[in-house]
């Protein structure tokens, strides 16, 4: 049975980038270019007249942000959809902007070499976008957890993708006001790190920041991967800091969620570390989450009900490699239980 192809509308003023857009859509046969538009009033007529399951936007329009527009037309009809823009430092809160208000990804605006070296990895990026469930989630009460005991002699560590850095907001959100060491990894590019870390920073009581060499790793701050980087946990004495790498990409990952995990694993006391691993399109973060989990470490995936794009979380789940799984509202007191059965007198081997 031949499956339908992905009705796709292309939202950019430009009509040379439109073109190339089109080319690189209409060269995959999962694909069906069903509209263009150069503005938001012509993007909203189509979107009211089509059935579309895919939405490519610029960010620069005419009349308003593409994150304005994705905010309009994700009340009426909620449609996967793929920011392609020109990313710079200054565009930085525009993608966040279009991500809270329901963008599922984020890709570089391409020119011709660049879809010669990455038509397939585009193209994986936009089907799999296409097929995310919740590109608008339901605002639900978050509980907050009670304030996570013996935070000093613990390690949180957090892996995510696609849909993560909304997922991540949600996470920190119900861990308290207090956090162990917290150091997370998510896909996102050079200085959207940067930027990630500082929206996230107004939001809580304790630090969150983009890493940089050297930096110490301490209850109450949350160290972020820095985009087109590696992380690493690295001891020196008694205490623990990360290593900002120029490494090589681990699973087509710069940052790579496996690449810290497998540290941690080497440097850490995983009898201390509760392990998450949230929505994401790929495997990356799974075999690092085995590693830990087998180290003795509490280890948790999201669930596929709650995940924009179910792949990092399910192999990890295919591997056995997480010790619970639950939905992202749940995650806050999931860690916590984590942290008290591993750390409590009493405690047992994880299982």
């Amino acid at each position: 049975m031949i499956k339908s192809k992905i009705k796709t509308l292309i939202v950019d003023d430009s009509v040379t980038i439109r073109k190339v857009i089109r080319h690189l859509l209409e060269s995959d046969p999962r694909f069906e270019v069903v509209a263009e538009a150069a503005n938001p009033t012509e993007a909203m007529k189509e979107i009211r007249l089509k059935t579309i399951d895919l939405i490519t936007m610029d960010l620069h329009l005419p009349q308003k942000t593409g994150a304005d527009l994705i905010k309009e037309y994700m009340v009426i009809r909620p449609i996967p959809t793929v920011v392609i823009s020109s990313l710079s430092p200054e565009e930085s809160h525009l993608v966040l902007e279009s991500l809270e208000n329901g963008a599922v990804d984020y890709i570089q605006k391409p020119d011709q070499k660049t879809i010669l070296a990455k038509r397939v990895e585009i193209l994986d990026r936009l089907y799999q976008a296409s097929q995310a469930k919740s590109v608008v989630q339901k605002k639900q009460q978050v509980k907050q957890a009670a304030t996570l005991a013996h935070c000093q002699q613990s390690l949180l560590v957090i892996g995510a993708s696609t849909g993560g850095t909304e997922a991540i907001k949600t996470v920190l959100e119900q861990v308290g006001s207090k956090i162990p060491p917290t150091l997370i990894v998510q896909h996102i590019p050079q200085f959207f790190s940067e930027a990630f870390a500082q929206r996230l920073n107004k939001l809580f009581p304790f630090e969150v920041k983009e890493a940089k060499n050297g930096d110490r790793v301490q209850e109450n701050r949350v160290l972020i991967a820095p985009g087109g980087m590696q992380m690493k946990l690295m001891k020196k004495g008694k205490e623990y800091f990360v290593a900002i790498e120029d490494a090589p990409p681990v699973n087509r990952h710069k940052p790579s969620v496996d690449f810290l995990f497998d540290s941690v694993k080497r440097e850490y006391d995983c009898s201390k570390v509760v392990g998450v691993l949230l929505t994401g399109m790929g495997a990356d973060g799974a075999e690092g989450l085995l590693k830990l989990k087998t180290g003795g470490a509490y280890t948790i995936a999201q669930d596929e009900q709650t995940s924009v794009v179910f792949g990092m979380p399910r192999e990890a789940i295919k591997r056995n490699a997480a010790v619970k799984v639950c939905g992202l509202h749940e995650m806050g007191s999931n860690i916590h239980h984590g942290f008290t059965a591993l750390l409590s007198p009493k405690k047992g081997q994880a299982s």
